[in-house]
């Protein structure tokens, strides 16, 4: 299990060469009035390579 605290860029990249799955599990829905999902590309300064 991994618990993602607010504010802090992360993502998923499967190593293993197999097919994989993941289950998302939140606590709060989705405010489309104050969205708080933003996008960078990968590599970006922005968010640090770290496996």
């Amino acid at each position: 299990m991994v618990i993602v605290p607010p504010g802090v860029w992360h993502a998923l990249r499967n190593e293993s060469g197999q097919p994989a799955g993941y289950i998302n599990v939140i606590d709060r829905l989705y405010d489309y009035e104050r969205p708080d999902n933003w996008r960078v590309t990968p590599g970006m300064a922005e968010i640090p390579d770290i496996l």
